[in-house]
């Protein structure tokens, strides 16, 4: 196993992307030509002309473990980029969720996973399963995703029905 260092939280506090002002934890990572800033993996350059990749840093960085990008939400996990980019994505407890039913109602929501029953309850009741079935109208079309709670998981159920 690779060394990995806990930098003072002050230090890595310098090391953000200037887009998206997460952690410069996601590679490639891009150094600005004018040398104002870098941009982390997350954030794709806007002229691919204006930067370089900044491999110097990687190099040095995967070596530095890095608070989450959710420590704003109350993650105290900090890990080296190899494994922080995948807590980030799928395991993280309090990475924030857009509203599941936001593709057919347009709904703007943005939320931790603890609160996306609630959210269903106030806001979309209709679209929130309360046992394993639903039903379905053969005179209209219907385009919806629903939130089923099942054994303490919580699933999106897309349905799609009707003529195209």
């Amino acid at each position: 196993m690779a060394l990995e260092y806990a930098l003072p939280l002050d230090l890595v506090e310098e090391f953000k992307c200037f887009s998206c002002e997460n952690y410069l934890s996601v590679f490639p990572v891009y150094l600005k030509n004018d040398g104002i800033g870098a941009i982390c993996g997350r954030c794709v350059p806007s002229n691919q002309n204006d930067f370089i990749r900044d491999a110097a840093y990687e190099t040095v960085a995967e070596f530095i473990q890095f608070p989450c990008s959710y420590k704003k939400n109350g993650c105290d996990e900090q890990l080296a980029p190899d494994a922080l980019q995948k807590h980030e994505l799928t395991e993280c407890l309090f990475r924030l969720y857009r509203c599941p039913s936001e593709a057919n109602t347009k709904c703007k929501w943005l939320g931790g996973y603890s609160d996306l029953v609630k959210h269903f309850k106030e806001s979309h009741p209709n679209l929130l399963l309360k046992d394993l079935e639903f039903q379905i109208s053969f005179d209209t079309s219907s385009k919806e995703n629903l939130l089923l709670c099942f054994q303490n998981n919580l699933f999106v159920v897309k349905k799609r029905f009707g003529c195209a």
